[in-house]
């Protein structure tokens, strides 16, 4: 397991961290819109996927197949946690020498 907490699935799996290594990868899904979309809609959207995402039948779906509910934040929110992964990870690839062809 790359996240920082072991898999609600797969318990007796360890993290990469709790094996000895300095390493933590997570992943995650989102829903965005276009540029441009009106304020009134994105707020909209959010405040359904949200809604979508407290709601039991989905919370258990989702721990079933061994992902989490932990979304529905806020765009400006959401905003700023693609900057910091846009940065981290931009700083990963950069200091390893890859680039995207």
């Amino acid at each position: 397991m790359t996240s920082s907490k072991r898999a609600n699935v797969l318990p007796e799996v360890p993290t990469v961290t709790e094996a000895g290594l300095a390493f933590e990868a997570g992943n995650w899904y989102s829903l965005m819109a276009p540029k441009g979309t009106p304020k009134p809609v994105v707020d909209y959207l959010q405040q359904q996927v949200a809604k979508a995402l407290a709601s039991s039948d989905v919370k258990e779906g989702l721990l079933a197949r061994g992902a989490e509910a932990a979304g529905g934040m806020p765009p400006d929110e959401f905003a700023r946690v693609i900057a910091s992964e846009a940065e981290h990870w931009g700083g990963v690839f950069r200091s390893l020498g890859l680039k995207a062809q």
